[in-house]
Parts: structure tokens; sequence; C-alpha cells
């Protein structure tokens, strides 16, 4: 009788090396903490620590408007909430006023929004309203014309100052995302939609950090100054 033969080193190795592989496919397949299809993962909160409003000479955010200036994204529903303290609805980050100011308050608004590579597109929508559905690169048939900001009249009469006037809630706004180089967890989003944190919705640039959840707390509680409704 002939004894069975053992299975050669050859053979097991091979095995082995087809099992990697496959283990590899699936572990791509699966995605990063990134996911599919977007840049990074943007659920969470978003503090903003850079910005250029007129889009060149980038300045920091000043350590007296620290931690005044936020987003917060819901990716489960696609709802990105923006917040703001200051003492006045149309502050920006150069002139806003929030700790010890008995006439601050929590400022936002709230955006259905979509993801998609480095793209995002938000459309604007009540607190506790309807959330739009959006999708990058379907913008609304019926968004409006560009705000005119070269300080001539309107049209109907009454002159322009200049400020870029808050997106229309109907509109989608469509912006590119960056990664900032050498900086973990930050990253350009440029241009936010008009009227947010002063931007002008179109050269305006916003360098957001990633920060712990609980930073948003204030935004919704807060025993000291009135704070803003949850979108959903």
């Amino acid at each position: 009788m002939v004894a069975p033969t053992e299975r050669s080193p050859l053979g097991f190795r091979t095995l082995l090396r087809g099992a990697l592989v496959a283990t590899a496919l699936l572990t791509a397949a699966c995605g990063g903490d990134e996911g599919p299809g977007k840049l990074f993962n943007e659920d969470g909160v978003w503090e903003l620590t850079q910005f250029a409003l007129e889009g060149s000479g980038i300045e920091s955010v000043s350590n007296t408007r620290s931690a005044n200036f936020f987003l917060q994204f819901d990716n489960a529903n696609r709802v990105v909430q923006t917040a703001m303290c200051a003492n006045r609805e149309n502050a920006d980050p150069t002139n806003s006023e929030c700790r010890g100011f008995t006439d601050a308050q929590w400022n936002c608004q709230c955006f259905g929004y979509d993801f998609e590579g480095d793209q995002m597109a938000w459309q604007q929508f009540d607190a506790g309203g309807e959330i739009p559905v959006v999708q990058v690169g379907r913008a609304a048939a019926d968004d409006p014309e560009p705000v005119d900001t070269d300080g001539e009249t309107d049209g109907a009469g009454a002159e322009d100052d200049g400020a870029a006037e808050p997106a229309e809630p109907g509109s989608v706004h469509e912006f590119t995302v960056a990664e900032v180089a050498g900086v973990g967890s930050t990253y350009d989003l440029t241009p936010l939609p008009a009227g947010v944190f002063g931007s002008d919705g179109s050269v305006s640039r916003f360098v957001f950090q990633a920060k712990a959840p609980s930073q948003f707390d204030q935004v919704l509680e807060n025993d000291e100054i009135p704070v803003c409704q949850p979108c959903i």
C-alpha cells in the first residue's frame, strides 16, 4: 500500500497568499474612515480656525473669538448645522462679540447636504422643517442670479451696500473641499454659502478642524445666552 503524500510547503504557501489577497480586496472594498466616494468622514463637529473673507490673506480666528464658529454634520440624515456666537446675526470672524456681551446669542442655519469626492452641495431649510434632498452636480433649477456686490442699485432703486446677501432657502450651493497639508483632521471648505460666517458665496475661504462632539452642546444648551433650535 502506498502511503498518502504530505501537503507540499509550496502548495500551502500558495493557499496562504490567496487568502491574504482576498482579505486585502475585502478591506479595500469596505473602505476606511473616509467612506467610499468622499474625501473624508465629515460626521461630527468642526470648529472654524482660519478664514479669508476676501479669498486671500488667510488669518487665524483670534483667541477672543475661538470656539465661536462651528459646523455639526449629521451624516445619517444628511444635515449640517452652522453655529455662530455673536451679538449680531450678520457678524463674521472679524467682528463677532460673544463672551461677556449681554446681547450675544447663538445664531444657526440648517442645510441639507451631499458630499461626493471633493465636492459638497448645501441647501438651506428651516429648523424642524422638511430636509431637502441634495445631490452634488444637480443645482436647483430656480437658483437665484448671483448677488450684485459692486455697490450699484439692485434694480428697485435701493442702493447696494456691497454686503453679500444670504443664499435663498431653496437654492443649492456647491463648493470644493480640500485637505490642509500637514495639519491633522483639518479641511478647507471654500466657499461656504453667502451669509454663512460672513462668506460672500464666491471666494471666501474657511478652514475647519475636527473637535469633540461635546463642543457643540453649548450651541443647544446654555444657561448664559440664548441657544439655537436643533435642525431635526
